[in-house]
């Protein structure tokens, strides 16, 4: 087995809630070897199927907070009332090791990420319409008309900000969208120069 001397790199995939970000990571995961993906901890309740420390890290808002006071998560941030945060020791050991890592976030953490790791890359999912988004958020269980209705407002705020990222997938069918997400970490892991900030800048 060949050894990769190379510093892992950082993926950082977002969409609107609902958009089928953590479906396209977990078939990369799934399909790509060395590609590990970030759990998030939230002090939001699981939702129906979802399971701890395979979806998210599900902890109290005591102990999260005590996290955020250790410097032990990269990013966190506040969205509906429930905070949702990156663990730093994970994606540490995997950029050591030569493991590229994947986190599927939103926004306000993507900016945050590409804040203190200027090389990582940016992926954002779009739906195919604001109302087939609308549509999959309704078959959710556990959520309000009135939580509906925030995430879909700040959806459409959020289509705004696709120029903030270097890649887009139109997530309209699964499977191909999964390939194209795919295709952007293996044509990263061939990049023969390195990615500076203005070369991002200049996206």
């Amino acid at each position: 087995m060949s050894v990769n001397k190379r510093e892992g790199l950082v993926f950082v995939i977002s969409a609107p809630s609902g958009g089928g970000k953590t479906s396209l990571v977990e078939r990369a995961v799934r399909a790509l070897p060395d590609l590990k993906r970030s759990i998030s901890c939230t002090t939001r309740p699981p939702r129906p199927g979802e399971k701890d420390g395979v979806d998210y890290e599900f902890i109290s808002r005591e102990a999260f907070q005590g996290r955020v006071a250790s410097g032990g998560l990269i990013e966190w941030v506040e969205v509906y009332d429930h905070l949702y945060g990156t663990p730093r020791p994970p994606l540490e050991s995997n950029r050591k090791t030569g493991i590229d890592t994947i986190l599927a976030i939103e926004i306000q953490g993507a900016r945050k990420v590409r804040e203190l790791f200027p090389e990582v890359i940016t992926i954002f999912v779009k739906p195919p319409s604001l109302e087939v988004l609308e549509a999959r958020l309704r078959e959710r269980k556990g959520e309000d008309g009135a939580v509906l209705e925030r995430r879909l407002q700040l959806a459409r705020e959020e289509m705004g900000w696709i120029s903030e990222y270097e890649y887009t997938i139109l997530n309209e069918d699964l499977e191909e969208a999964a390939g194209q997400l795919q295709a952007v970490i293996v044509a990263e892991r061939c990049r023969v120069r390195a990615r500076s900030s203005s070369q991002k800048g200049s996206s």
